[in-house]
């Protein structure tokens, strides 16, 4: 449940399917860039730190964790990515944060309906 604190709840709710929207077009290019998927991503995390009450609760969901490396995961080198493999990693990243936006945008939405 995310604790939303914003003056304006539906100038939030706009920017945040606004952000959906650039997210979904973001994943729907074939050409899509790391770059890209890293300036929209840093947005929307800055957008929603902005608004939760908790800075520091999407850093805690299991999705946004990162794993400790182990010396293990050096002893290999790793194979370059292919082009479709480099696409597909970058959509997987858009796509989870996209479903983290839709999550908040349902509350925000129900939040709003419930106040009328």
């Amino acid at each position: 449940m995310f604790n939303i604190t914003h003056t304006s709840l539906k100038r939030a709710l706009s920017h945040l399917l606004r952000l959906q929207r650039e997210g979904e077009a973001l994943a729907a290019r074939d050409d899509v860039k790391l770059i890209e998927e890293g300036r929209w991503a840093w947005r929307v995390m800055q957008y929603l730190r902005r608004i939760l009450a908790d800075k520091y609760m999407l850093d805690r969901l299991p999705a946004y964790q990162v794993r400790a490396l182990t010396s293990e995961d050096f002893k290999t080198v790793p194979k370059p990515l292919s082009r479709e493999e480099h696409i597909a990693m970058i959509r997987k990243r858009i796509n989870t944060l996209l479903t983290t936006l839709t999550s908040v945008i349902d509350q925000l939405e129900a939040h709003i309906e419930s106040s009328r």
